[in-house]
């Protein structure tokens, strides 16, 4: 779902690396010790997992788990995904450098769809919920994605405006897939670490490498506290 080069004019490439900044600089200052691990797990995930990919003119069509990142990282979703997609256009020519920043806002907003749809089912409560806000985030986060690439393309130039149409029906599938695969992770998560859901938010909490190499006691955090 990567827009490449020579697609978009310069007039959307500038402000989408405005805004790309932005995500990452907010990124950058919510990120925490106890998150690294996390984020750089997220980002390995994301970035395999678009290897796999069947082109489509001037984008691609994909499984993506950006919903699933999103559910898991929130606010920092956004970094990871800059992050992965960054390394798919440079060392594999997945998307393109130019579009790079219009890229990674289409990618983010999904992202964040899932987290807040994930959050107002509150998923973290049982595997049910987990199952059915893991679906419903991860379903929405590539319709999201999609229409923004269908926008971005639709402005782009009059000779990708019937391809547009074409990618976002592509999509669809995608979209049943990608939500069956996150509700069954977020599922099996929330049995065996439902932390993963809440410690994000925490910025006072430390993983337990770095706990061990400053010596620090161990912290403790309830559900509430990690989401304030």
């Amino acid at each position: 779902m990567h827009i490449a080069d020579d697609i978009l004019p310069l007039s959307m490439t500038l402000p989408g690396f405005l805004g790309a900044g932005l995500v990452v600089a907010d990124g950058l200052r919510r990120l925490a010790p106890a998150t690294v691990p996390r984020v750089a797990l997220m980002t390995s995930a994301f970035l395999i997992c678009s290897l796999i990919h069947v082109p489509l003119g001037p984008t691609s069509v994909h499984l993506l788990l950006h919903g699933m990142v999103g559910i898991i990282l929130g606010p920092l979703s956004g970094l990871a995904i800059a992050v992965a997609l960054a390394l798919q256009a440079v060392l594999i020519g997945h998307g393109g450098i130019t579009a790079l920043g219009v890229n990674v806002l289409c990618m983010t907003a999904g992202a964040i769809v899932a987290r807040t749809v994930f959050a107002v089912v509150r998923g973290h409560r049982s595997a049910r919920w987990a199952f059915l806000g893991g679906f419903a985030g991860a379903t929405l986060a590539v319709w999201v994605s999609a229409l923004a690439v269908y926008a971005a393309l639709r402005i782009g130039g009059d000779e990708f405006r019937g391809l547009a149409g074409v990618v976002l029906l592509a999509h669809a599938p995608i979209s049943v897939i990608e939500g069956l695969v996150a509700a069954s992770a977020a599922a099996f998560i929330v049995r065996v670490k439902p932390d993963l859901f809440t410690v994000v938010w925490d910025q006072r909490r430390t993983c337990d490498l770095h706990r061990t190499l400053t010596n620090r006691p161990r912290e403790h955090s309830t559900p509430a506290e990690a989401e304030a």
